[in-house]
């Protein structure tokens, strides 16, 4: 960078310059090819040939060198198709519309018109009705020699098929192309608004045809829509799919569908025959025939009609499921329009043996759905299925004894409670009662007759035979002892364990431990009996176990009187095992006895590492507080934006630091995309996505109070790791993997994926930021059409406008993994018009670095970025298992890596050391028109800046260990940190500040009650001890406070005849006697 007229700048390719203008402004200089560019004494700008355009910062200032991929900064955000668009100036759209003309529409213009736009490849897969559509909306415009049709950098909003004449491609000044009749140009806007590549100029008079972009979008969108309907309509009737969800039916539609026509006539399937698909009739109508004859002709004679086949009806299903030959032979009435799903296809898709793939997807479902093993994972649950056996039973075959669960998959089973007969159908489950009864523990729904049933006698297949997936009480305690880690033993060892994991999942600061960790947990507790009024915690200790009631009733006790009672599956004490908290109740056995698993605080450790801890403990934290705005404090700005402001601020009373986030309303409202990303974050509590605390709002604003999270873009970590290496690809990869398996569990598609939108928190590992694009679909829709997201992690079929679901984030995480180890993208990584990056994404193959030669990761990564999205890997029935299951994700490591991720049992590559903020002089013009919203500052917590300046040093830290001694501070500032409120040699903990005992030579006085908790200070002086909105005027007149306790509140820290105020807590000025000393620094003459 150059700043200054006259200055030489070396010929270096690609390199780009900012110099000054005479006005004063500043002039981009591009070097490409050598070329040498030299800026006069004037300030003017001579430069050579330029063959394309390097983007350069737009800020103030002169920056230093970037990295080859901060371009990505300019391309940070696409407007998506449903938010509005900027479809050019005025001024060029009444230039353009100056040329609008009447024309024609005769049948040789219109098939020009459709072929050139038929060639367009994302207009391909149209019908000639679709191409007509398009066709006849377009507008004619008549251009003379010389004239400009469109120009380079103007936003580009119109497709353009050339109809006579002869027009030039200009790029840059040069002419780089010639169009004719039939050419088209204009074709970014069938993507997105952007800006063109080239200017368009008449060489010899011309006219062309032109549509809005919109036109495109809407015709694509209701083409795919179209189809999307009709094959969900079709797979939805067919049993053998019952199994799937609407992305992988819509999947096996791209992967497995024909169309076939047959005429009058005309025989489609025969009796007796082997099936080779299944059919859906779409037009026309079909008959069903059992016996006649079949002619030379194939046309059928004679036999006994069955069925008659309309639209919407399918046929050929049991031949497929079962492998059963035509029981009828179809023949079409009328000229018909059939959707078949090959066989053949499927057995590629899924395998030879597909029909059991596929009815054991459907029993899948079918448990997901009950609730009967709430307890597990979708993995485990998975392996569950995998162990059952899948039998047929004929008609009224009795089931053996010993089930422990079976799912009817073909059929029906009739067993009898008491004298009543029950009859389950396809879809139904029948469980053992100790499964039953974890089901209901587990909040399981109703199966049965509007019950979960039990108990049932007398099993047997119904009239017609059953299809059953079954297993027994061995072989589920075994698959059992592998998936869980449960030691074997009988079948009551085996449920108890069962439910432990049942409990210990239900509990909040557990929902975030890994498979491997609850495993261990669940096996360090032990069972506690007790009999009535027998003491289980005591009121006032230190607790260091966590309970859970297995069975009794125990009274929550308070201050002796009986708050709650506690039953089965209730728990308690789960905070002693991350804080060092006296008990605020009692728990005492009220039935006549009672058991009790129990866990302490050694076990928890062992089970739990100690990141893992951490993060439990900094989530509890964020559920403490009920937090209002009026209790929440500003601190600095963290980041300005057209939204708003984000801004960090403290608790008052806790000390805990958040991050809030203000929309400002228009019109006095909120934008429903804001309001959708404060729906998906308050839907997701998972450990790797920035937690939402809770929202506010307010007539002028709408506020998101978030954690805080300080180590800083993954995106600015990257320049400064370098390449990574395999162990720390994994990791960060493997995070990735299970946060994104997480949003797609909920149906959620992210949209934005890239290392701006991931932060690292203060352990190093990661969390997922910025909800803004997300979309969670519902039940029945799994597909969307809006353009959105970054240009060069964007899949591509967000760009042809056919509808993605969830799998263009499974691409953006392949982009990512690509970038890490390879250092850089993997499409349109040296290109910056938009186009030439859509270009390298849909055509481009992918090319891996001479020096990249890990094939597991080369093996992953193209399986990832594969252009088919139907067959992109995660896609498929084993979903992110498929990933996970990846021999990338094996190599190197000992156990699960994903279990270890989870459980934070893995060093990160990367441990911030600081805090990673901003400079807040950048956000100088920052409004705080909404600071009377927020808490005000107590004054006795001095402002940081003062305390730098007085003390000449740096007088808190926010995460200095216990026994970590201040190097870098001055020596009147000094000190190490020491435990609440008791002051060492140097310094004093206050909230997360810690704080300088001396100041200037000044000894800073620590009143030791003042700040004791309230509850503590209840006990010695038997009243209360504060009141949180008293009026400066009110006295303190209630009985309920003791003599030692009174006087009026006053403003801030000044003595009155009683109160002092710190925060929002009001505090008496003596206690029993004794003065509440207060900590005093020389500031001309003010006290602090």
């Amino acid at each position: 960078w150059l700043k200054g007229a006259g200055a030489p700048l070396p010929p270096s390719p690609g390199a780009a310059w900012r110099l000054p203008s005479p006005a004063g402004g500043m002039t981009v200089v591009p070097l490409m090819d050598g070329a040498l560019a030299r800026a006069a004494s004037d300030g003017a700008v001579v430069c050579g040939r330029q063959v394309a355009l390097r983007e350069v910062d737009d800020v103030a200032g002169l920056p230093g060198p970037r990295s080859s991929t901060s371009r990505r900064r300019k391309l940070r955000h696409l407007q998506t198709a449903d938010s509005p668009i900027d479809a050019g100036t005025p001024a060029e759209d009444e230039r353009l519309l100056r040329h609008r003309q009447s024309h024609a529409r005769d049948g040789e213009t219109k098939e020009l018109v459709i072929d050139a736009i038929q060639r367009n490849r994302f207009c391909r897969m149209l019908g000639r009705s679709e191409l007509a559509k398009i066709f006849e909306a377009m507008d004619y415009f008549a251009f003379s020699a010389g004239e400009t049709v469109v120009q380079q950098g103007n936003v580009g909003h119109r497709f353009f098929v050339a109809h006579d004449g002869v027009l030039e491609l200009v790029m840059n000044g040069h002419v780089v192309n010639t169009l004719g009749r039939g050419s088209t140009f204009g074709a970014n806007a069938l993507l997105y608004i952007c800006p063109l590549m080239a200017t368009v100029v008449v060489k010899e008079d011309a006219g062309v045809w032109g549509a809005d972009g919109e036109i495109f979008h809407a015709v694509l969108r209701e083409h795919a829509q179209r189809r999307y309907a009709e094959n969900r309509k079709f797979l939805d009737r067919i049993q053998l799919f019952d199994g799937l969800d609407a992305r992988q039916k819509e999947r096996l539609c791209n992967l497995t569908l024909y169309e076939e026509v047959f005429e009058a006539g005309a025989r489609v399937v025969a009796e007796g025959e082997a099936g080779a698909a299944v059919y859906f009739v779409r037009s026309g109508e079909l008959s069903s025939v059992e016996g006649g004859n079949i002619d030379s002709e194939g046309r059928l004679s004679g036999g006994t009609q069955r069925a008659k086949l309309r639209p919407g009806d399918c046929f050929g299903e049991r031949t497929a499921l079962w492998g059963e030959p035509r029981h009828s032979t179809v023949v079409a009435d009328t000229r018909c329009e059939l959707v078949c799903v090959g066989l053949r296809q499927l057995k590629q898709v899924l395998g030879q043996d597909f029909t059991a793939c596929l009815q054991r997807r459907f029993v899948l479902a079918v448990l997901r759905r009950s609730g009967v093993l709430p307890q597990l994972s979708l993995g485990q649950q998975l392996q569950v299925v995998e162990a059952m056996d899948i039998a047929s039973y004929k008609a009224d075959m009795h089931l053996e004894e010993g089930l422990r669960l079976l799912v009817l998959i073909d059929g029906t089973v009739s067993g009898f409670k008491g004298s009543e007969q029950v009859v389950l159908q396809r879809g139904q489950w029948y469980a053992d009662d100790a499964l039953v009864q974890l089901a209901r523990e587990g909040g399981g729904e109703e199966t049965v007759g509007g019950k979960l049933r039990e108990s049932l006698s007398g099993l047997a297949a119904g009239p017609e035979g059953a299809t059953l997936a079954v297993i027994g009480n061995k072989a589920f305690a075994k698959v059992l002892e592998v998936i869980c880690c449960v030691a074997s033993g009988g079948a009551e060892q085996v449920m108890n364990s069962m439910r432990k994991m049942l409990l210990a999942k239900k509990v909040p600061i557990f929902k975030d431990l890994s498979e491997e960790q609850i495993n261990v947990l669940v096996g360090a507790s032990e069972l506690k009996r007790y009999g009535q009024g027998d003491l289980v915690a005591q009121q006032g200790e230190l607790g260091n176990s966590f309970f859970v009631v297995a069975r009794g009733k125990l009274g929550k006790m308070v201050d002796g009187h009986q708050a709650k009672m506690l039953q089965a599956g209730d728990y308690f004490g789960e905070r002693s095992l991350l804080f060092n908290e006296r008990r605020t109740c009692s728990m005492v056995v009220l039935s006549q006895e009672a058991e009790l698993w129990t866990v302490d605080r050694p076990g928890f450790d062992c089970a739990v590492a100690e990141r893992m801890r951490g993060e439990l403990a900094h989530h509890a934290s964020l559920q403490d507080a009920k937090l209002e705005l009026k209790s929440l404090k500003h601190v600095r700005v963290l980041g300005v934006g057209s939204f708003g402001t984000v801004r960090l601020v403290e608790h008052t009373r806790t000390g805990v630091q958040l991050a809030l986030k203000r929309i400002r309303k228009e019109g006095g409202t909120v934008s429903p995309y804001v309001r959708q990303e404060a729906a998906i974050l308050t839907e997701l509590d998972h450990p790797f996505v920035l937690r939402l605390v809770r929202t506010f709002e307010t007539p002028e604003s709408f506020y998101i109070l978030t954690e805080l999270v300080t180590g800083g873009a993954l995106y600015d970590h990257m320049t400064r790791m370098g390449l990574l290496n395999r162990k720390d690809a994994q990791f960060y990869v493997g995070s990735l993997v299970l946060l994104l398996e997480a949003l797609h569990q909920r149906r959620i598609v992210y949209r934005d994926l890239k290392p701006e939108n991931i932060l690292l928190d203060e352990r190093g590992y990661l969390k997922l930021i910025d909800f803004g694009l997300a979309k969670k679909f519902d039940a029945m829709t799994d597909r969307t059409f809006t353009v959105a997201g970054t240009l060069h992690y964007m899949a591509p079929e967000v760009m042809t406008g056919q509808g993605y679901s969830r799998e263009v984030d499974i691409w953006s995480l392949g982009v990512i993994f690509f970038e890490l180890v390879c250092g850089r993208l993997p499409f349109g990584d040296h290109h910056d018009a938009e186009q030439d990056i859509v270009n390298a994404i849909l055509e481009d193959d992918l090319r891996f670095p001479v020096k990249y030669s890990d094939q597991a990761g080369k093996a992953l990564m193209q399986a990832m970025l594969c252009k088919e999205p139907d067959q992109r890997l995660g896609v498929g029935l084993g979903g992110w298992e498929e990933i996970k299951g990846a021999s990338f994700f094996r190599a190197g490591i000992s156990g699960n890596l994903f279990n270890r991720i989870s459980g934070h049992e893995l060093h990160p590559p990367v441990v911030p050391t600081s805090e990673d903020y901003a400079d807040e002089e950048e956000f100088g013009d920052a409004s705080l028109s909404d600071a009377d919203e927020l808490g005000g500052e107590a004054e006795y917590v001095l402002d940081n800046r003062w305390l730098k300046a007085q003390t000449k040093g740096i007088v808190y830290r926010t995460r200095k260990s216990l026994d970590d001694w201040d190097l870098d501070t001055e020596p009147l500032v000094w000190g190490s940190v020491v435990r609440g409120l008791e002051h060492g040699d140097g310094w004093l903990r206050a909230g997360k500040r810690f704080l300088p005992t001396r100041v200037d030579g000044f000894p800073v006085l620590i009143p030791r009650m003042y700040l004791v908790d309230n509850s503590e200070l209840q006990a010695p002086t038997a009243g209360v001890i504060y009141r949180r909105s008293k009026s400066l005027e009110d006295r303190d007149t209630s009985a309920a406070t003791a003599h030692p306790l009174w006087g009026s509140l006053v403003a801030g820290i000044d003595e009155g005849d009683g109160w002092l105020r710190v925060l929002d807590r009001y505090l008496p000025m003596e206690v029993e006697g004794i003065r509440v000393l207060l900590p005093t620094l020389a500031d001309e003459g003010r006290q602090h």
